[in-house]
């Protein structure tokens, strides 16, 4: 009763995830969704399934992948810097929003990690 189609929509509006004051503080504390794409926000079942998922749709893949033991850790650090610095995680370059990120990284090709291989890290130091 006396609700328009327009109120409606205004509902699911204000229910929808948007970001909070909280997402800009990047010492707020973070949940991780290791079963949650980088690149766009797709669920899969497992983390092992979101990787390979993020592999196939996206390109992205860990560097030194065998070496890596510590999975959701790493997708939990990326997600970090995606959510909260709404940083990309190859340039380093800041959006105003997740979406803005994540779009520059598919358009970009930066659904990569920049990694130095460790004779480069020796050699610098």
């Amino acid at each position: 009763p006396g609700e328009t189609e327009e109120d409606g929509d205004l509902d699911s509006y204000e229910d929808s995830e948007w970001e909070t004051d909280e997402d800009d503080d990047e010492n707020a504390p973070f949940e991780p969704r290791p079963c949650e794409s980088l690149f766009d926000g797709v669920e899969l079942a497992t983390v092992h399934d979101n990787v390979e998922y993020m592999r196939r749709t996206h390109g992205f893949v860990f560097p030194y992948r065998g070496n890596l033991t510590d999975t959701e850790g790493a997708v939990g650090y990326l997600q970090r810097k995606i959510y909260r610095r709404r940083q990309c995680i190859f340039c380093g370059r800041k959006f105003g929003s997740v979406e803005g990120v994540r779009g520059h990284m598919r358009d970009k090709g930066h659904a990569k990690v920049r990694f130095e291989p460790p004779e480069v890290v020796k050699a610098s130091v």
